[in-house]
């Protein structure tokens, strides 16, 4: 399709032979060539007039003859006879020639197409490389990463990569990065561990004997020490800097060993927390520690897991506030409420985790790593003094780590050794990817309580919530927090909790309105037949299934499931301030197959004591509920097998059993005022229109919700629905579609 030819100064230039549609159609070609030879006489015939004229008026020498002879003999075009010559002009003159279009506006356009497309591409690296770029953080990676880089010196104390720049809070490469690649080092030298709060000496002095919860006795979390810590320096460091007096109170001292900060890593951590933290300003914009209830309310439904996380982190925060208050008084704490917020969800969504330190018999103040051992005496301290248990690790602020952002594929892992955060890349990162971290396995729901975000594109996990009678004290939070004391004795429960409890008691009644297994709704025990054991059995099975229910009913992992994602291909964006994918996630097939799962067997095993009946189990049931009461670990297991027949008992428990679970999920999507189908067209519309908005966030919490209790939904009724055909053809396979009356439940 490409000839080459000669310009005449012997050098061959590329010129584009006619396409097809002229090579065939001989007839038009010829009918255009004589068009555009007759318009290029015209022309000639028209410029030959003027020549004429001037020509006669200055010299009168030149002959008719001559003047036609102009005319007739045009200018050669000069071509290298070895060359092949094009008809006319190049075939994209012919192709305009039939709209009358000149060349000089071809090559405009053309110009102008260029120059957009260029104009784009500039738009979108300009986009992922300066967009909205923090001074401050800026300034601050600058400081850490060029002094050691221009060391060029990789053991130095801390390390950068040199491809990487700031981009808007976070890094950037600018050149490939190969996987295995040593990207980041941060000494402990600057990082602020628990530790260090630990250490130090007013939080000992004026917090021995630690701080507990008010309502459950509870002591607090050892990341909360590290808020309240970094709160007291951010106090010193900004008064400092106020009245220019120089302050000590960055040094962490104890008695059992000596951590000091000398210049120029104090310098470092002063700017890191005087100017590279988000604000309590940024941190209302998108965190719902910063919300209210009403807030919260109005962006998700308040018995969704959602809520429900976020409300527990929120109160968390609150109440630990409230214990380090009650716990100086008659002193006031010198960290106002706000400022401990803030310190607080830092900590909570910002520190890392070291796992298991070093425990030595004694610390060796002189050795670089000793800030990162434990002594078993400091063990024991913290234990007896605190309530802590440090041998599971530390929460440590690390710099620049906590800069990168969250996905669940990231680019990038990190390392505790020697006391150093080393982070390296697990694949390549090619130039304009910013550097992704992994936070953890987390649900949507947990990553929007702690952290105040979801990724959007269904690379998360989901979990579907089925506690729709009663709102559970103990979200999982391990020893962060809980509603509930962590160890339960009869004298341990306030008045408050005494009462929360009994109302809870109450509404889990409401699981058992509908008597599925019994021909007849069982009555209450005052209208009973005295001689009537068949009932006498029921009801007394049904009060034992609402103890069971009461004590489980605060046990997460029976009352909800975590699903598979449903995107775990999806990739990050090349910056986390670009939509990953327009389209709302879709439900994965991956989470249609989870009977085997134990998490699914858990969430059955509390349908199947609401599904139990009194002669199920061989007619022992009321026994083995009586006998597991006070058994925390009891499990009401499957009796089906490959031999068990369509019509037993224990295949009309399991019908129960799955139509029970799907009841259950379809009652919980009732919390959502909005179809389906609805709620995916307006994920879809807000990704294009308000990504990374309160509402978009809201959005894509409830579709995650929405879709773990559908796939849940139908996968149960898919299962119940193999027995469909002996649906209330026996008392035991009777399923009601509408509840008991209230009076049944006894």
């Amino acid at each position: 399709m490409v000839d080459a030819v000669d310009d005449g100064s012997g050098n061959g230039r590329a010129e584009l032979s006619l396409p097809w549609p002229f090579k065939e159609n001989s007839e038009e070609l010829l009918k255009h060539k004589k068009t555009m030879t007759s318009n290029r006489n015209n022309g000639r015939s028209s410029r030959k007039r003027i020549h004429e004229s001037s020509a006669s008026t200055s010299t009168n020498t030149v002959s008719s003859s001559s003047s036609s002879s102009i005319v007739k003999k045009p200018p050669k075009n000069r071509r290298n006879s070895n060359h092949k010559t094009n008809l006319n002009s190049s075939w994209v003159h012919q192709l305009y020639g039939f709209i009358s279009v000149s060349s000089s506006t071809v090559r405009a356009a053309s110009v102008l197409c260029v120059a957009m497309l260029m104009g784009v591409a500039w738009n979108y690296w300009d986009g992922v490389r300066f967009a909205a770029d923090d001074p401050q953080i800026r300034s601050f990676l600058q400081q850490v990463c060029n002094n050691n880089n221009n060391n060029n010196n990789n053991d130095a104390a801390y390390y950068c990569h040199p491809s990487l720049v700031p981009r808007r809070r976070t890094q950037m490469a600018i050149r490939q990065i190969s996987r295995g690649e040593r990207i980041l080092e941060i000494p402990r030298s600057l990082q602020i561990w628990d530790l260090d709060a630990l250490r130090n000496d007013w939080i000992r002095d004026n917090l021995q004997g630690g701080a507990k919860h008010r309502q459950t006795g509870n002591p607090v979390d050892r990341a909360a020490y590290l808020a309240l810590y970094l709160a007291l320096l951010h106090r010193d460091l900004t008064a400092t800097a106020t009245d220019g007096t120089e302050s000590t109170s960055i040094d962490s001292i104890s008695k059992f060993q000596t951590t000091s900060m000398t210049t120029p890593l104090p310098a470092l951590l002063r700017q890191y927390l005087l100017e590279c933290l988000p604000t309590v300003k940024d941190l209302e914009r998108f965190h719902p520690i910063f919300m209210n209830d009403t807030e919260l309310n109005q962006l998700i439904p308040n018995r969704s897991a959602a809520f429900g996380v976020a409300k527990a982190y929120r109160d968390m925060v609150k109440s630990e506030y409230q214990a380090f208050s009650e716990r100086l008084q008659p002193t006031k704490l010198p960290v106002s409420e706000q400022d401990y917020y803030r310190f607080r969800t830092l900590v909570l969504s910002r520190s890392f985790g070291t796992g298991p330190l070093p425990v030595a018999e004694d610390a060796n103040n002189n050795s670089p790593e000793s800030s990162s051992v434990l002594t078993q005496e400091e063990l024991l301290y913290y234990q007896q003094e605190f309530g802590l248990d440090l041998e599971r690790g530390s929460y440590a602020m690390v710099p620049i780590l906590d800069f990168y952002d969250h996905h669940a594929k990231p680019n990038v892992e990190y390392q505790l050794r020697n006391g150093a955060f080393v982070i390296q890349a697990t694949d390549h990162i090619a130039p304009g990817q910013e550097i992704i971290d992994s936070y953890g396995k987390y649900t949507d729901a947990h990553l929007f309580g702690k952290f105040g975000f979801v990724n959007g594109d269904g690379s998360g996990y989901s979990q579907a919530l089925l506690a729709t009678h009663h709102r559970l004290m103990d979200l999982d939070l391990k020893q962060q927090f809980s509603y509930l004391p962590f160890r339960r004795t009869p004298g341990s429960l306030s008045e408050g909790l005494r009462r929360a409890l009994e109302k809870q008691a109450t509404a889990v009644q409401q699981y058992l309105r509908f008597d599925d297994g019994y021909e007849q709704c069982i009555p209450p025990p005052s209208t009973q037949d005295s001689a009537n054991e068949y009932l006498k059995e029921a009801q007394k099975l049904k009060r034992l299934k609402i103890q069971h229910l009461a004590r489980i009913a605060n046990h997460s992992k029976r009352w909800q499931l975590v699903l598979l994602p449903r995107a775990p291909e999806s990739l990050p964006a090349r910056a986390s301030n670009m939509v990953i994918t327009y389209a709302p996630p879709k439900l994965s097939t991956r989470n249609v197959k989870f009977f085997h799962r134990k998490e699914y067997q858990l969430v059955a095993a509390t349908c199947r004591v609401i599904a139990l009946t009194h002669e199920d189990y061989d007619g022992t049931a009321v026994q083995i509920l009586q006998e597991n009461l006070q058994n925390n670990s009891f499990l009401l297991e499957s009796q089906l097998d490959e031999s068990t027949e369509r019509d037993s008992p224990a295949a009309a428990l399991e019908f129960r059993t799955h139509f029970c679970l799907a009841r259950l999920a379809t009652e919980a999507l009732q919390r959502f005022d909005i179809p389906m189908a609805d709620m995916e067209d307006k994920v879809a519309r807000l990704n294009r229109k308000s990504f990374q908005s309160r509402e978009w966030t809201a959005a894509h919490l409830q579709l995650s919700e929405m879709q773990a209790l559908e796939v849940l939904r139908g996968v149960s009724f898919s299962a119940a629905r193999e027995y469909e055909d002996l649906r209330n053809m026996t008392p035991l396979f009777t399923i009601r579609d509408d509840p008991c009356p209230d009076h049944s439940l006894g």
